[in-house]
């Protein structure tokens, strides 16, 4: 084999482990770019898992109907030719949902703390889903933390 030739290999083999660890690198970097989820812990949950477990019956339908308003809607934005009346209609079905999802919830919490003791309402009352700090919330959307 030529000098060339081994040179060639050489190089392209040191280019692909280059990239390889570069690859490597930037992954790490990526995954610890990431915002840290919000702290939760097992006394801030154990209420409002109680909730949802015990009521998923009904609570599940009413939160995939709030995501089919959410997807007529995206589907009536992005529609060619544009219809407003249509994007109108789509809106005011997104919040006929979300006004019955946010009734069967209510329900819920209202059912479950008959349910629970002092404590565990306290718990409930200091949660993220009371203070408005729910796993799908943007960091923008929260209140004051």
């Amino acid at each position: 084999m030529s000098l060339t030739r081994k040179l060639v290999l050489g190089l392209a083999a040191s280019i692909l482990l280059n990239v390889f660890l570069i690859g490597l690198w930037a992954g790490r970097f990526m995954k610890t770019a990431r915002a840290p989820a919000p702290e939760s812990t097992e006394i801030d949950t154990a209420p409002i898992r109680g909730v949802w477990r015990k009521r998923d019956a009904v609570l599940r339908p009413r939160g995939e109907a709030v995501a089919a308003a959410r997807r007529s809607v995206r589907a009536a934005l992005v529609a060619e030719p544009f219809d407003p009346t249509a994007l109108e209609s789509a809106l005011a079905g997104l919040r006929t949902e979300s006004d019955a999802a946010q009734i069967a919830l209510h329900h819920a919490l209202v059912d479950a703390a008959k349910e629970l003791g002092p404590d565990d309402r306290r718990r409930l009352a200091e949660s993220h889903w009371i203070l408005g700090r729910g796993p799908r919330r943007r960091p923008m959307d929260r209140g004051v933390e």
